[in-house]
């Protein structure tokens, strides 16, 4: 079924539940089948239920076999759907806007699907947990003979809002522009050693790096920077100086900009990042298929735990 399956906006909005989970299974967000926890038998998907039942019976010495007694068992338990109260389909048409609609959407969640404000405000984060754990998974090192990538940061001052607690964090998307290869990072405490050590584990020598990041050319004038920048070759443009760049940047800043984030997203920047460096790294009729790779390797079904 799979092969990449190119799937877009109008199609998967038409595809009943049936097909929908079977599209789950075939990514492994569900599993086909379990080991029963009790008997260690294989416990095959209901796939209209979205259950395991155990139907086996238990040998016992000198007595009639019992039947083992496990109970159904969810199929989205420890899943991306764990938390689902209405259909599945529901969730499924809102990862699908959520995936190929850009912002903003509330308005659409709303009217179309009737869902609530906090079911809509809950499943983006649910969403973009995945979208996250997709680009920090498949980061790699980029540049190398004078290829150009893009760095585009996000950067919240937590002592601006009410949760002090929280450290600053500088959030990195890389994206090599010609291969679309990437990298995401988060950085605690963003001070010039930190961006360093970032930038050697993750930038070949002899790079352009093409950002508008302000931490970054405040640290340019670092003595450790600018050793760096001389021994490996590395030199940061802004997008001003290259055009073909200078587009792709502003629309950038147009969705992860901090002036254009509700107040109630602050903490989640790296959400709204990963989201965008997601979308971008992918072709649209793609994104449900790595969505929800990335969502079954993510919440990955431990079997060896369920069989004791």
């Amino acid at each position: 079924m799979c092969q990449q399956c190119d799937i877009g906006l109008i199609e998967s909005l038409r595809l009943d539940s049936g097909w929908v989970v079977e599209f789950l299974v075939e990514h492994k967000v569900f599993m086909n089948e379990i080991i029963c926890p009790k008997c260690s038998s294989r416990l095959i998907l209901n796939k209209e239920k979205l259950n395991y039942r155990c139907h086996h019976f238990i040998a016992r010495k000198k007595k009639k076999k019992k039947r083992c007694n496990v109970g159904r068992i969810s199929a989205k338990s420890g899943t991306l759907f764990e938390r689902t109260k209405l259909d599945i389909k529901v969730y499924w048409r809102i990862i699908t806007f959520l995936l190929h609609v850009r912002p903003p959407r509330s308005k659409l969640f709303e009217e179309e699907l009737d869902v609530n404000t906090c079911t809509i405000s809950s499943w983006c984060k649910y969403s973009r947990d995945v979208m996250t754990h997709d680009c920090l998974k498949k980061s790699e090192k980029l540049g190398g003979d004078s290829k150009y990538i893009e760095v585009v940061e996000a950067y919240v001052d937590m002592s601006k809002t009410k949760q002090r607690s929280i450290p600053n964090q500088l959030v990195l998307s890389g994206i090599e522009i010609e291969s679309k290869k990437s990298f995401f990072i988060v950085i605690e405490n963003p001070e010039p050693a930190n961006l360093l050590s970032a930038f050697k584990e993750w930038i070949l020598p002899n790079t352009f790096v093409v950002t508008n990041c302000i931490k970054i050319y405040l640290s340019l004038k670092d003595k450790q920077f600018l050793d760096y920048t001389v021994e490996h070759c590395v030199k940061f443009v802004k997008p001003e100086m290259m055009s073909e760049c200078k587009k792709s940047m502003e629309k950038t800043w147009r969705e992860v900009s901090i002036s254009n984030v509700p107040r109630s997203c602050y903490t989640d920047l790296t959400g709204l990042l990963a989201e965008y460096q997601f979308k971008r790294k992918y072709k649209r009729l793609q994104r449900l298929h790595h969505f929800f790779i990335a969502a079954g390797d993510l919440y990955r079904r431990d079997t060896k735990k369920e069989s004791g």
